[in-house]
């Protein structure tokens, strides 16, 4: 991928962009891919404490697909305002088996409603992330995932485009449609 960014025409003798600048637009493609699709997943188990309400994420998760509580039940979505709106004293609930989950996300953070009555209680959070930045040659994209290496041309048209934008080449715009499309 870095190769067919770095010179994407062969003929300007030599290397055209620096690693530094391949890296770049290359982590903006494969985060735009992510961000667009959720194609790249992660699991994130933890226990529970017992009258514990929230709990931090992980820092690279985008969005949650669901959350199993214990063994077998799925915890529904809710929001605080949803909480709000049905009873203000929600927070100062006595603890209980948990059925929802809210997130604060920019706080990077999830709460369970009731907060729940016993400890060590398994949670496991099913969910998309965003792929961590290359930072040097060895680095893979989309973290080695062999199912996404499908995007690979996609990822050398999004960090084109994004190149040839900053130069104002006339092919950016061919080379946006091909990416977006």
């Amino acid at each position: 991928v870095r190769e067919k960014v770095k010179d994407p025409s062969n003929s300007f003798g030599g290397t055209r962009y620096t690693d530094e600048q391949v890296n770049r637009y290359i982590n903006i493609a494969q985060k735009e891919i992510c961000i667009n699709t959720g194609f790249l997943r992660a699991t994130c188990i933890g226990t529970l404490t017992a009258n514990t309400t929230e709990y931090y994420l992980p820092t690279n998760l985008f969005f949650i697909e669901r959350v199993q509580f214990g063994a077998e039940d799925t915890l529904a979505e809710t929001t605080m305002s949803q909480l709000d709106n049905n009873d203000y004293g929600w927070f100062d609930l006595s603890a209980s088996s948990s059925t929802h989950y809210y997130t604060m996300v920019g706080l990077q953070k999830i709460g369970f409603y009731p907060p729940p009555e016993y400890s060590s209680v398994a949670v496991t959070i099913y969910y998309a992330k965003i792929p961590i930045d290359l930072a040097s040659d060895t680095d893979e994209i989309f973290e080695s995932d062999p199912k996404l290496n499908v995007f690979q041309d996609v990822i050398v048209m999004g960090a084109l485009t994004h190149l040839l934008f900053l130069e104002n080449d006339a092919r950016c715009g061919t080379m946006e449609q091909k990416y977006m499309s």
